[in-house]
């Protein structure tokens, strides 16, 4: 019968030294202060960078939960922004960044007829509002108009001075 060949030695410790791989570090370019309406997929796109590169760049930041005033890592490797940023007014209200697959409606009641379903963030222009508030008229970025609770809405204006919807 015939014998199977000795297995080879495993190496030791002392002679093949292991390495732990770090993560390259991420050289940066530049900061950017985040202003209202900013993303971290539209600061990628103005600088001409992944969405991937400008998390990396930003460990333990939480895409979702950016907010005004906070500082992101420009890395190298992407390009200046073509332009200052044009100065862009704050949407009247934007539907909560937990409020994701609210209900746009016909009418301001929860027996309304569902025209649409909008996402987290969604910018909102206010159209008209109920006398007690609790709904508002809106219209979306794609020229829908009804109403939502407004609960679930981050008001950026003074409700007192929108029409109340007779």
């Amino acid at each position: 019968m015939a014998s199977l060949p000795a297995p080879a030695e495993e190496p030791t410790s002392a002679s093949a030294p292991t390495q732990t791989s770090q993560p390259a570090p991420v050289a940066i370019a530049a900061r950017h202060t985040v202003t209202t309406g900013d993303t971290l997929w539209g600061i990628a796109v103005q600088y001409g960078l992944s969405l991937d590169a400008l998390v990396a760049a930003n460990p333990g930041i939480n895409p979702d939960r950016i907010r005004p005033g906070d500082t992101i890592s420009i890395p190298a490797g992407g390009r200046p922004p073509s332009a200052a940023p044009k100065a862009t007014a704050a949407p009247d209200a934007r539907v909560s960044p937990t409020g994701g697959n609210l209900r746009l409606r016909q009418t301001p009641s929860t027996s309304g007829r569902v025209l649409a379903r909008l996402a987290a963030n969604t910018p909102l222009t206010i159209v008209a509002r109920s006398i007690n508030n609790t709904w508002l008229q809106v219209k979306t970025p794609d020229g829908m108009q009804g109403w939502v609770m407004a609960q679930y809405v981050i008001v950026n204006i003074d409700l007192s001075q929108v029409r109340v919807a007779r």
